[in-house]
């Protein structure tokens, strides 16, 4: 019974989703691929969620990060069409 009353508790205080739904959405809204539902969702969980808060935070930074550190390079065709030939003699 508590332990029902605490998830009542907890959904009411942090918005409509647990956490653990929260962190599973994180991936999809840093990359920009979650629907506007489960953006809006995810953004009222966050604003009453210190934790998911910092969690977010600190994947948005990190792949900012990674973004404006990494070089983006041409890959040469003939490398390509390697790694295709050999994926598909393995599979």
């Amino acid at each position: 019974m508590a332990t029902n009353l605490f998830s009542w508790i907890k959904q009411s205080v942090f918005g409509k989703i647990s956490c653990k739904k929260c962190l599973e959405l994180l991936e999809l809204i840093t990359d920009n691929e979650a629907s506007s539902e489960e953006e809006k969702r995810f953004r009222e969980h966050i604003n009453a969620c210190l934790p998911c808060y910092e969690s977010f935070n600190l994947e948005k930074s990190i792949k900012e990060m990674l973004q404006t550190k990494l070089e983006k390079k041409q890959v040469p065709e003939d490398l390509i069409e390697s790694i295709k030939l050999k994926i598909r003699n393995h599979t």
